[in-house]
């Protein structure tokens, strides 16, 4: 089936298609307005080296911004640290259907973290962000202090930057309506198609059964022709309520003798008028026939039994 064929069948039942994207664009609306919109913070931290790592210098204390470069390797650390799942959901259990997410930031070079919480409401945003900021840095604090990292040596967190307000995130939002409007449509199609498909099968099955019993009428139909017996051949057929004849030799030759009473020229009209057109040949064997009786009856008694002889 090529795509102008169920085109085709999806217009012949428009009854199925015109109601199922009805209720598909009702279904899509509904869900729009009942799937509220998720909001989205982020913030933004960066690891520092602890001043016992920093060179000395005799103008007093090094800056610690120009020694980031060896801190990436630390900064990969912390994130795989924060992604653990017993972090994650420390900071989400108390708002369901909240996500949280720390990465790397993908927009700067440096040792930067990412954060960036998803929940129903702002409020609820906004405490995830603060306590991933606080799970930073107690996180940080445990790792350096496992491997026995003196304070002073100890790499620090500094928060850079956190968003005030929470941004509307209607991604949830527009996939629940689109896959909510888009599998009714694909159903009513799907359906559409089905019952068509059906439909036409049901339709050619009759039409097989009606050419097989049309194909079955007329060979009983040729077979019964067949069978039936010519009009020659009927003529033939003795019927018991007709007269029976004898055989009579006369002088030419054999020919037929009513036994009846009747006259040979009542009986020659019988003959005639009971003749189809199709026994011609025979009608004209049966007058032959009746010339040479009624020669036969015009001839002497001693010509007759001679000729009998």
């Amino acid at each position: 089936m090529n795509i102008a064929e169920t085109l085709r069948g999806l217009r012949r039942r428009w009854y199925i298609v015109l109601p199922g994207i009805i209720v598909a664009a009702g279904l899509a609306s509904w869900m729009w307005v009942t799937t509220p919109p998720m909001y989205e913070r982020t913030a933004t931290q960066l690891l520092l080296p602890g001043a016992a790592t920093l060179p000395e210098t005799e103008e007093g204390e090094p800056n610690p911004f120009l020694y980031l470069g060896g801190l990436t390797t630390a900064a990969d650390v912390t994130v795989g640290a924060l992604n653990a799942p017993q972090v994650a959901r420390e900071a989400t259990d108390a708002h369901p259907g909240s996500e949280v997410s720390v990465t790397r930031d993908p927009s700067t070079s440096g040792p930067v973290v990412l954060i960036a919480a998803t929940a129903p409401s702002d409020a609820a945003a906004a405490d995830i962000i603060d306590t991933m900021l606080r799970q930073t840095v107690d996180v940080l604090d445990d790792l350096q202090s496992e491997q026995e990292v003196t304070e002073d040596a100890k790499v620090t967190v500094s928060t850079l930057a956190v968003t005030d307000e929470s941004e509307l995130n209607y991604r949830d939002r527009a996939l629940y309506t689109v896959g909510a409007g888009g599998g009714a449509v694909l159903l009513a199609l799907l359906l559409a198609a089905a019952v068509d498909g059906l439909v036409r099968h049901r339709g050619r099955r009759r039409v097989r059964v009606a050419r097989k019993e049309r194909r079955a009428r007329a060979e009983a139909k040729r077979r019964a022709t067949a069978e039936e017996p010519a009009p020659a051949e009927a003529a033939e057929v003795d019927d018991p309520h007709e007269p029976q004849t004898e055989i009579v030799d006369a002088p030419e030759a054999s020919v037929v003798r009513p036994s009846s009473e009747e006259s040979e020229p009542e009986k020659q009209t019988k003959s005639a008028d009971g003749a189809q057109p199709a026994d011609r040949e025979d009608l004209a064997e049966v007058d032959v026939a009746l010339d040479r009786l009624l020669l036969a009856e015009s001839a002497p008694i001693g010509a007759r039994r001679q000729g009998n002889r």
